[in-house]
This record gives C-alpha cells, structure tokens and sequence, in this order.
C-alpha cells in the first residue's frame, strides 16, 4: 500500500520554514516508528548491546565473588591440633638454675643451685594461616613481653629459641666483724658470717617444648645464659611451665 501522501506546505512560507516544518514532520515519525518497534519487543541495537554487556559485567563480578570467598575459606581452615592450641592463656613457670663460677680457680664448691621465683603472665597463641604455623606472644606480669613462632605437631607444641632476661634470687654469705665486750674497759674483734640476698640479672635463651592437653599446655624448658654483672653462667634443664587456657 502506499503511504498517505502529504499535505503540500502553504505557498506563503519561506524556504528556511518549510524546511523546518518538513524536518519536524519527519524527526516526528521517527519517533512515533521507534516507540512502535520498542512496543512489539525488538528494542534498539545500542540497548540491545548495553544490556549484553551489563549481564557479562554481573556474571563476571560473581565470579570473582565466589572465587575470593573459596580462596579466604581455604586461607582460613586450620588443623585440628592448632584450633585445640590457638587461645589466651594464664601461666605459671618453676624450677631451680645452676650457677657456675667461671673465674680462673674457681671449683664446684664455688657452683650454686638457685630457686626461681614463680612468674606469671599471659600466653597469646595466634594461627598463621599456614600450614600448623603459629605465633606466641608472652607477656611475663611485670617482665618482658616475648614474641615467637611454633609448629604443632599432633599434641606436640614446638616453638622457635628466644631470648629474655632472667631474675635470679641468691644468698651471698660474708665475714664481718663485730666488737665484744668482754670485760668492763676490754673490746674483742670477732669475725661472723652473715648472709644477705641478692638479685642477678641474667641474659638467657629459652628452649623447649610444650604438650597440649585439653585446655592446657605443659612445657618442659631449658634455660642456658650468662650473667649481666658477673662472670657467672646459668643453667637449668628442669624448668616447668604450666599455661591453662581463659
């Protein structure tokens, strides 16, 4: 069929107006063609494509989702033996050190066993995320704040050597003399032995292991180092620590 024909422009308007009268008349029916099209589904070509490419973004972005949540799960999962280890903890450590003169002349007469005070603190262990990995921080009451790494192995906890200092009691005896009277004008000198307490302070190395138990850590340590003020060293093979989970 042919189209109407149009209606031909008055003769009284100018060039510049029936050509714009003729490009409203056309951009009008371009309008009126192109909501026809949308109304029965097709849509344009440029909406066509953003929403292909809109749909290829959302697809692309879950992806990515899904991949970091499988990478932070993997990252995340830890043994068994470290979830049963990782926690904060309160400790308590004992034991006796041995006190070597190291003096030219010096025999075993001159060794001392000594009686730690009992220290305490907290025990902070933390997973590192790889593999059974993980970290100790030791924060003795009043003391020094210790950091290290540790592995476990099934319920065998082993950690890294580390240094600190040491607070070692010792009872030093000397001669001292005392005048005595043993008459009403008469003063004797007399030599007596006293004793006297006194604090060293020692730079050592820590070693060991400890066993986990439940909610507990049991650690058998060794202490090894040598004396800020002296020419002391110090050894102790029989330290205990006992650390129960908060």
């Amino acid at each position: 069929m042919q189209g109407a024909r149009q209606k031909p422009l008055p003769d009284n308007l100018s060039a510049a107006s029936k050509n714009k009268t003729r490009f409203t008349i056309w951009a009008e029916r371009c309008a009126i063609w192109a909501k026809k099209r949308q109304t029965a589904g097709y849509g344009t070509l440029f909406d066509t494509m953003r929403d292909a490419n809109k749909n290829e973004l959302i697809m692309k972005t879950k992806l990515l989702i899904l991949l970091g949540v499988a990478v932070s799960m993997l990252a995340c999962s830890d043994s068994s033996a470290v979830r049963d280890a990782k926690g904060a903890y309160r400790y308590k450590t004992t034991g006796k050190v041995t006190l070597e003169e190291n003096y030219a002349g010096a025999t075993k007469a001159d060794t001392l066993v000594a009686n730690l005070e009992n220290e305490s603190g907290t025990l902070e262990i933390v997973s590192l995320h790889n593999g059974d990995s993980l970290l100790l921080t030791i924060d003795q009451l009043n003391g020094d704040v210790t950091v290290t790494r540790g592995k476990t192995d099934g319920n065998r906890l082993d950690f890294a050597a580390f240094t600190r200092t040491l607070e070692v009691p010792t009872t030093v005896k000397y001669f001292d003399t005392v005048q005595v009277s043993v008459g009403p004008l008469t003063l004797v000198d007399s030599v007596i032995v006293r004793e006297r307490r006194e604090i060293e302070v020692y730079d050592i190395t820590v070693q060991g292991h400890a066993d986990v138990y439940e909610n507990n850590l049991v650690f058998d340590l060794e202490y090894s180092g040598k004396s800020q003020s002296t020419e002391r060293t110090l050894r102790g093979k029989d330290i205990r620590c006992l650390a129960k989970k908060n």
